[in-house]
């Protein structure tokens, strides 16, 4: 069992290490909850095509993958799907930094590539709801990590101390009880 000196250096480190995480998670998911989400620049190109557009996922981000290549823009770092719009299907795929949508043009040899760019605030929010790449998402595991060190370091702290542990108690009740009410009232 670690002492009390120890769980004080452990949550220090890990608390102010993780500062900047906590901020930008508190930020991103506060303002997101009252639909502040950030913005985007969009931009529309038609694209000379020789073949009408495949309409099954693997091959559409293929397609879209190499006209992005040609253009010297980077793939979204998120997951593409398929979205049907009509009677046509189109390709949704989304990023950090930015969200492509390419689907079949008017004709069969025009094809539409639409690229949205994020502001930097709404990149912050995109990160938040995991889009970004996989060094991003191994990050916010390791954050997830060290909040839940936080925890573990801090309420034993709490429980050591008879000032301290009546206090922790009551809290914990009030939270878990705000808990269920958010859960079931929801």
């Amino acid at each position: 069992m670690p002492t009390r000196a120890q769980l004080i250096n452990l949550h220090l480190i890990v608390a102010s290490f993780f500062l900047p995480f906590a901020v930008m998670f508190l930020i991103t998911g506060a303002l997101y909850t009252i639909s502040i989400k950030g913005s985007s620049v969009a931009r529309q190109e038609s694209v000379a095509i020789t073949v009408p557009l495949p309409t099954e996922l693997g091959p559409l981000v293929t397609a879209a993958s190499a006209v992005l290549k040609q253009k010297g823009i980077a793939e979204p770092t998120g997951d593409a799907s398929l979205r049907k719009v009509g009677g046509t299907v189109q390709l949704e795929w989304g990023g950090a930094s930015r969200d492509v949508t390419f689907r079949q043009g008017a004709s069969s040899t025009e094809a539409i590539l639409e690229i949205k760019e994020h502001t930097a605030y709404r990149k912050l929010v995109q990160l938040h709801k995991a889009k970004g790449n996989v060094f991003a998402k191994a990050v916010s595991v390791v954050w997830a990590i060290g909040l839940a060190l936080i925890f573990a370091s801090g309420i034993p702290m709490a429980f050591a101390s008879p000032k301290h542990r009546k206090i922790a108690l009551i809290s914990g009740a009030l939270g878990f009880a705000l808990f269920a009410a958010y859960y079931l009232l929801g």
